[in-house]
């Protein structure tokens, strides 16, 4: 991990426990919301091999278009991102016909239920395919733009039960 600048390190191991937290808190709202008990998901996330990914997308020019990540669904049991700014779509399935914007709220978090929560859940939770898109929107030429850091909440217990 790089020592400049100074604090990097700390500061990114500080998010990676806040949000090493906030999960396991989403995990008990999810066991109560399901009809389980509220610790249930404590013992698949004993030995989580979670991450985080910092990703830092470079400036383009105002009437760039395109895809910066393409249709695909998260793997782990969620993945929870940091909302800063337009780009980011979601769909229930391949074969729908729109993609929707997520909105951009200031100081929230969205929250993609992932494949494994899917599995875990026998499909009451069920994923959403995202996409990442550039837009030509004034405000993101010449700028970069940071996709959130993202902390992929990923359990070494594979299993159902």
């Amino acid at each position: 991990m790089p020592s400049r600048p100074p604090q990097f390190r700390e500061t990114v191991e500080a998010y990676y426990k806040a949000m090493e937290e906030l999960s396991l808190i989403l995990l008990h709202i999810f066991a109560v919301a399901l009809g389980l008990e509220e610790h249930w998901f404590d013992a698949k996330m004993q030995h989580h091999m979670s991450a985080l990914r910092l990703l830092n997308y470079f400036p383009v020019a105002k009437s760039t278009r395109g895809i910066r990540a393409s249709a695909h669904t998260d793997y782990g049991a969620m993945t929870i991102l940091k909302s800063r700014g337009p780009g980011l779509q979601v769909k229930k399935d391949l074969g729908g016909v729109q993609w929707v914007d997520v909105p951009d709220l200031p100081d929230a978090f969205i929250i993609n239920i992932g494949d494994m929560m899917q599995r875990w859940t026998n499909g009451a939770c069920s994923v959403l395919f995202s996409i990442d898109r550039l837009t030509d929107l004034l405000s993101l030429s010449h700028t970069p733009r940071g996709r959130p850091m993202g902390f992929y909440v990923t359990s070494s217990d594979c299993g159902t039960g």
